[in-house]
């Protein structure tokens, strides 16, 4: 297994380092598992968010939620790429949440993926769950 350091952070919001010592700087990949010449990994980082208030309100009262977000709610990051499993960040709370997860998709390297990445987006989905019961 090998780790990924901080020093292999990428550049934040405003070119700054986002902190990555909270992030499993664990994150492993497991040497014992060969990459083929035609295989790769797709890494996806998913460091920290900015929530604007009134929008979680807005949709929070559309849902039946309470007319003004608790700052005890919290978010999950869902991510659904190619033909992998869905993968989710840690649940984090409040406005401005630190998610500091990094995703690793290994993937065959043909026409077919590489038509896909030219043709598509990956979809972050944000959930939202008020006072950690509700999830919306």
């Amino acid at each position: 297994m090998r780790s990924i350091s901080p020093s292999d952070r990428i550049p934040g919001p405003r070119g700054a380092l986002p902190e990555m010592s909270d992030v499993q700087e664990d994150f492993e990949v497991d040497q014992d598992e060969e990459v083929k010449h035609d295989e790769n990994y797709f890494d996806l980082r998913v460091v920290e968010a900015e929530l604007k208030q009134e929008l979680i309100e807005s949709f929070l009262k559309s849902y039946g939620g309470a007319a003004a977000a608790h700052k005890d709610f919290s978010t999950v990051v869902v991510v659904d790429f190619y033909d992998h499993d869905t993968k989710t960040t840690e649940m984090c709370q409040g406005y401005k949440p630190k998610y500091h997860s990094q995703i690793s998709y290994k993937n065959k390297i043909d026409q077919f993926y590489i038509q896909y990445l030219s043709k598509n987006r990956v979809k972050l989905l944000i959930y939202l769950a008020e006072g950690g019961k509700n999830a919306v």
